[in-house]
């Protein structure tokens, strides 16, 4: 039986939420996040389990990645993978949430903040060369 699985994303920058949900539900039919993927998610076959997912976006230098996991795992947040400044948890439904109020959603977009720009200049530079080098 296979035992990975590929879920394509909506674009965590457009459905956060909507692919948080998704992947919750993969969860309760025994596939569980285990990387992302270039477009999406690996998941894995494991026990079907009640999840809920949530992501941060926090530059966290190796020094403190330790201190930084072990806040989350403390409020009941398990680790499940990091890549860059994306790092996604899962819990039992019914943890309290990550981010419970606008200000703290607002502080956790921020924290993206600076690598989305330098991948917004990177894409408008790409798209001016093309143009010159096209048109």
């Amino acid at each position: 039986m296979k035992q990975k699985k590929f879920m394509m994303s909506e674009g965590l920058a457009f459905s956060e939420e909507k692919d948080m949900k998704r992947l919750s539900d993969m969860a309760s039919k025994g596939w569980v996040l285990d990387s992302f993927a270039f477009m999406g998610y690996k998941l894995r076959k494991a026990e079907p389990r009640k999840l809920i997912y949530s992501l941060d976006y926090r530059a966290v230098d190796n020094d403190n990645i330790d201190e930084y996991l072990e806040i989350f795992e403390n409020a009941g947040w398990e680790h499940v993978y990091s890549e860059y400044t994306t790092h996604i948890f899962a819990a039992a439904p019914g943890t309290k949430p990550i981010y419970s109020d606008r200000s703290t959603m607002i502080d956790k977009y921020k924290q993206s903040e600076y690598t989305l720009r330098y991948i917004i200049l990177f894409m408008l530079c790409l798209t001016a060369a093309f143009n010159v080098y096209f048109c």
